[in-house]
């Protein structure tokens, strides 16, 4: 059934954050001391960002969302980052998931709607999305990792690189 018009208006943020990653078990820290920010213009990820009633299908949110992240939240403080291109590899692999309360879910239209939908009735004027670190390689032989270079975060495993985890049986669920 249709919202009516305005319906997700009082939810005013969308919170971004990264998750655990498996082997470095502070990146996730370090990357949301950095990063870690409400979404700007989340408006944009309705249909009609006037109406505020209905999430885009999938195949506009997800690009979307996955574009604002590296565009907006991260390149403007990854400034030894020299080009978008490291940014969005990463970003574009990375698990996304929508969390409001203790209901975390693979972001899609449906889950994303529910999200809204849950923090309206708890009364909250937010929900969460995070990022998922388990498909990432940190290179860390040069010395201490450099978050604000993502030529150092990639989603390709070199010779000098531990192996990463494979993904928990919850992430695969939420994939």
């Amino acid at each position: 059934m249709p919202h009516p018009v305005g319906y997700f208006r009082p939810i005013v943020e969308f919170n971004l954050s990264f998750s655990r990653h498996p082997i470095f078990k502070d990146a996730h820290s370090d990357l949301n001391t950095i990063y870690a920010d409400a979404l700007p213009f989340h408006q944009e990820l309705y249909v009609d960002p006037a109406d505020e009633s209905e999430v885009k299908p999938d195949r506009d949110l997800i690009p979307l969302l996955r574009q604002k992240i590296a565009e907006q939240l991260i390149k403007p403080y990854a400034i030894d980052t020299p080009t978008l291109a490291p940014i969005t590899a990463v970003i574009n692999q990375a698990a996304l998931q929508v969390q409001c309360g203790l209901v975390r879910r693979r972001l899609t239209k449906d889950s994303l709607t529910r999200a809204l939908e849950i923090a309206l009735a708890n009364h909250n004027d937010f929900i969460q999305i995070e990022i998922g670190l388990s498909h990432v390689y940190l290179d860390t032989s040069a010395g201490p990792l450099n978050y604000l270079d993502w030529t150092k975060i990639t989603t390709t495993r070199t010779a000098n690189l531990p192996p990463a985890n494979p993904a928990s049986a919850q992430e695969i669920a939420l994939a």
